[in-house]
């Protein structure tokens, strides 16, 4: 009997097993172990950013025809300019030559703002593909093609930096980036990650660099974005205190983040374009006259309290905000300074690697590697100098008209605000000077008020001696009511 059972209890534990096997094919098709699994899942991507990335991969490894199907995934789930030219260019590298020729045209008639540089290489590039394909032979030496997968590569790398706040690498690997391609935008985002490392000579220069590299291809709105960061880095430089701490960077890698608002067009000021021009000259009111506009002036002080204490607070956290982000940074830089030497050393040597992996790719080529020279456009790798404590020379840009002036000085960024109002004390027309009097009024940082009380001054607008005093009476600071005495002062002395 005994045994009986434990016959009955093997079976019954068997056939529980055989269920769950059964039970369980969909999954596991061998549940002995020994057989493959036919359902397994795919590891292929299906996002697109990490399709692209993979067939740059793919192109690095030499796969070419797979990298020229992941490359169209990627197109097919998110067209863009950049992928579909990124599939002509694999097209080239696996051999499909005309093909590859194809998608260049339709790139150039299909795409718009198309760089006049890069409208050049392809037209050249189309045009070599032509006459070898004619002649009956194959593209050979140095192509677009392999100079687009370098330089993507490089950005794929510098991205990578970035994702883990190397930022120094990261720079390195945009200027390579930029070497292979001529586009200019990776010099900014090279200016954008010494930035961050705060070698602010060198931030500087790469600024400077850009711009002048850039020429017309740049926006007007982000040159004169770029112009005031470079503005605020020269005040650094030279030992004082900017208009902000924070940077160009902060507000990029913020907005990409999604951490920040992006700078968007701000509102026309109220009443500018419904003030008929004045003219700044004229005499200064009689005493009469001036007591009768101080008595108005002090009967609007009752209603202009509320708001004079919301800018006493602003400015208070303003200052409070300020004084912490300097303590955070000190802070940081003790905590790092040990980190930064070594990464520094690091740095040196991934540069000394690279110069010798140059000048072996400048040798013949071997049969399997992809060319590595510098493209026919002449592009060169950008190499910031050290710090010598001299301001790199640029040529003056022109000052903006009066309309996009009027634009920057409503930006949310203190930068291009304090550059916009240097630029209007120059302006003669009298809606400049109303711009001038609204950021000494409304602005909420003080080097732009000041900026704006002085240039006032230096205009000597008799005009805007009423609004001055007004400002007088509801300062938050005796510091501010001191430099607008002094501007008024300086006003009316100047109009006897």
């Amino acid at each position: 009997m005994k045994n009986e059972r434990r016959v009955f209890s093997f079976s019954a534990k068997s056939a529980f097993v055989l269920a769950v096997c059964i039970s369980a094919t969909p999954v596991v098709t061998d549940c002995g172990g020994g057989g493959p699994d036919k359902t397994a899942v795919s590891d292929e991507p299906t996002d697109p950013f990490e399709l692209e990335r993979s067939a740059l991969e793919l192109a690095e490894a030499r796969d070419f025809e797979g990298a020229v199907e992941r490359m169209k995934a990627a197109l097919s789930a998110e067209p863009t300019p950049q992928r579909r030219l990124g599939v002509a260019h694999l097209l080239f590298m696996n051999g499909k030559h005309k093909q590859a020729q194809e998608g260049y045209q339709a790139y150039l008639s299909v795409v718009e703002g198309i760089p006049a540089r890069l409208v050049a290489d392809l037209h050249r590039e189309i045009d070599r593909i032509d006459d070898v394909v004619k002649a009956g032979d194959e593209p050979t030496g140095r192509s677009l093609a392999g100079q687009w997968l370098r330089g993507s590569l490089a950005s794929l790398r510098a991205k990578e930096s970035l994702d883990n706040d190397e930022y120094e690498h990261a720079a390195v690997s945009f200027d390579k980036a930029y070497q292979y391609t001529g586009d200019e935008e990776l010099l900014f985002e090279a200016a954008l990650a010494v930035t961050k490392t705060e070698d602010w000579p060198r931030a500087r220069e790469k600024y400077i660099d850009y711009l002048e590299r850039g020429q017309k291809e740049v926006p007007p709105e982000k040159a004169y974005m770029v112009q005031a960061e470079i503005d605020r880095l020269a005040v650094i430089i030279a030992g004082q205190e900017p208009v902000t701490w924070n940077s160009l960077a902060d507000q990029i890698y913020g907005e990409r983040a999604g951490d920040r608002a992006p700078l968007e067009k701000p509102p026309p000021v109220d009443g500018v374009n419904d003030v008929e021009p004045q003219v700044d000259a004229g005499l200064v009111e009689e005493p009469e006259a001036e007591d009768t506009k101080i008595d108005e002036i002090a009967a609007e002080k009752a209603a202009k309290k509320a708001a004079k204490k919301a800018r006493q607070e602003e400015l208070k956290a303003e200052r409070e905000r300020k004084k912490a982000e300097r303590q955070e940074k000190i802070a940081a830089k003790k905590a790092a300074k040990k980190a930064a030497k070594e990464a520094a050393k690091e740095a040196a040597k991934e540069a000394a690697k690279e110069e010798k992996r140059k000048k072996e790719a400048a040798e013949e080529p071997g049969e399997n590697k992809i060319e590595e020279e510098s493209n026919a456009s002449g592009y060169k790798q950008v190499k910031g100098e050290a710090a010598s404590g001299e301001m790199p020379a640029h040529s003056p840009r022109e000052i903006p008209s009066l309309q996009d002036l009027m634009f920057y000085a409503g930006s949310r960024s203190s930068t291009v605000r304090l550059r916009a109002v240097k630029d209007l004390v120059s302006v003669s027309d009298d809606r400049a000077r109303q711009i001038l009097e609204d950021r000494m009024l409304n602005d909420t940082n003080m080097q732009v008020r000041f900026t704006a009380i002085r240039g006032l001054s230096a205009r000597r607008s008799v005009a805007s001696i009423p609004v001055i005093r007004k400002a007088r009476i509801t300062a938050a600071t005796s510091q501010e009511r001191a430099v607008l005495k002094k501007a008024m002062d300086e006003i009316v002395e100047s109009s006897w």
